[in-house]
């Protein structure tokens, strides 16, 4: 099919979006096209294309998927090409550039790119939002498997396909910038095959970048779209640059060593594990489980969690209640809704959103988009309103109209959303978190795992005898007590209460 340029004006952006119109400031004959998985050859292995002497020898393997079978096998890093679907698991390294397709911590990935700015400051990449007739969910799963599953949304790129893998290449063609040393220089555009279907546009957001490292994320799905010399990470002189730059190493993030002002500085030791096990159940008068419960990452995870926790603590402990008869919805989607309804209905909430607003308009936008986690993972579309409203404020002096930006945040959270095929909440904020357990009066502990991984591995790790120390403890005059791991940026898993029996 002929491919023009879509119509209309203005320029990409870092996040993700979809064309309705614009012309970009390059056309797609400046672009590069993306095959989508293309067909194993002979000598792909031999082939080495994704090696280059900046690498300094860096080897690996990483699970490709194969386009006949429809299933993930293993290869090694150089013989990966442009358009090739890889799949990378937690604490494993980006072997490429990818544009994230799938992630199994719902909208977002969480990586390390310690080699760009020598800070290993975890960061979150978001998933490229693509149309249902993709059927990104279907890829790995063999060609049984798919042809089993629900077929493709009416319209989609290949009816009757049994292979995603066909149904994808024939929904549409990819097109990307040309290769730049800046992390946030990327424009990707996804062109339906269906007549007068908008364009999906991505900048950096759902960039991972070759040597990036997956730090939390059990696993994500991403197209390649730069290998050898015109990856980031050789663009930007490979490891004798990253050495030069930052001799003494990445600081800051999950492996930083303990801030000292002159000397060493240690943990003092842990207490007793029993007695300090012992002290918790003493202390709040509630029998407690010896495990972590997992919770469906869905982004509305967080609340799911909060759910399980406040729920089972009532139907073990009525004499908590806060009303006769206290109980709570029978599903977390439920709680959810009247818990937010509650909280936009608080004056002081509405005050502090309002504030909160504000500052997100008066910030420089590259920190707003670099430093504000709550920012970060509302949908593509209320970020660029929120990001062209701050240009507004700050160079044309326009005020906001704050009931309107309210009120489309505040909708935000109401409703869920469908992305690459699965249906997310957006994470509730730290401000709608506070008010939530004021209004239900809950005292909540939230443990980072990180802070705990000394104690031992988290499936097997007994809650009871974290110490205090390593617990963020909000509202300790409550009695109702939620306690809550946070195994990684956005996923949660809970601490449930046992009946008081031989207590």
């Amino acid at each position: 099919m002929a491919i023009t340029d879509p119509p209309g004006s203005g320029s990409s952006s870092s996040t993700g979006r979809v064309s309705t119109g614009g012309s970009y400031g390059s056309g797609l004959a400046e672009m590069r096209e993306i095959p989508f998985c293309p067909d194993s050859t002979a000598d792909q292995v031999a082939s080495g294309e994704n090696t280059c002497e900046l690498f300094e020898g860096e080897s690996g393997e990483v699970e490709v998927l194969h386009s006949l079978s429809n299933t993930f096998r293993a290869l090694p890093w150089s013989a990966l090409r442009v358009g090739d679907i890889c799949k990378v698991y937690a604490r494993q390294t980006v072997p490429a550039d990818l544009l994230l397709l799938w992630s199994s911590s719902g909208p977002q990935a969480t990586v390390d790119i310690f080699w760009y700015d020598g800070d290993n400051t975890p960061m979150l990449r978001q998933v490229a939002a693509l149309p249902a007739t993709m059927p990104i969910t279907r890829l790995g799963y063999g060609l049984e498997a798919a042809s089993s599953s629900s077929s493709p949304s009416p319209g989609g790129g290949c009816v009757g396909c049994t292979n995603p893998v066909e149904a994808c290449r024939q929904g549409g063609r990819w097109f990307t910038s040309q290769p730049h040393p800046e992390l946030e220089r990327l424009t990707v555009h996804f062109v339906p095959s269906r007549p007068n279907e908008p364009w999906c546009t991505f900048g950096s957001r759902p960039l991972l970048p070759r040597n990036a490292k997956l730090v939390s994320t059990p696993w994500i799905v991403g197209l390649v779209l730069f290998i050898g010399s015109d990856t980031k990470f050789a663009q930007n002189g490979g490891w004798a640059m990253y050495h030069a730059r930052f001799p003494s190493g990445p600081s800051g993030g999950l492996s930083s060593p303990i801030p000292s002002s002159g000397g060493n500085v240690s943990q003092p030791p842990d207490p007793d594990p029993q007695e300090t096990a012992a002290a918790l159940e003493r202390q709040t008068g509630i029998r407690w489980s010896t495990r972590f419960e997992n919770v469906d990452d869905d982004g509305n995870c967080l609340m799911t969690a909060f759910w399980m926790g406040l729920r089972t603590l009532l139907f073990h402990y009525p004499g908590l209640s806060i009303t006769p008869g206290e109980t709570l919805p029978p599903t977390s989607v439920q709680f959810r809704e009247v818990a937010l309804e509650a909280i936009f209905a608080s004056p002081g909430y509405l005050r502090c959103l309002e504030n909160q607003l504000q500052l997100w308009l008066e910030l420089d936008a590259a920190v707003l988009m670099s430093s504000m986690e709550d920012f970060f993972l509302l949908p593509e579309p209320l970020q660029e309103y929120i990001l062209q409203l701050n240009q507004s404020c700050q160079y044309n002096g326009v005020p906001a109209d704050m009931e309107d930006l309210v009120q489309g945040y505040q909708s935000s959270l109401r409703g869920s959303r469908t992305i690459n095929g699965r249906s997310v909440f957006v994470p509730l904020g730290h401000l709608e978190m506070e008010t939530l357990c004021e209004l239900f009066q809950v005292r909540l502990q939230v443990i980072k795992s990180e802070s705990v991984g000394r104690l031992g591995p988290l499936e097997s790790l007994d809650p009871r005898i974290i110490p205090p120390r390593d617990i963020l403890d909000r509202n300790p005059t409550f009695r109702r007590i939620v306690r809550l791991l946070n195994v990684r940026s956005n996923h949660y898993m809970v601490h449930l209460p046992l009946p008081p029996s031989d207590f």
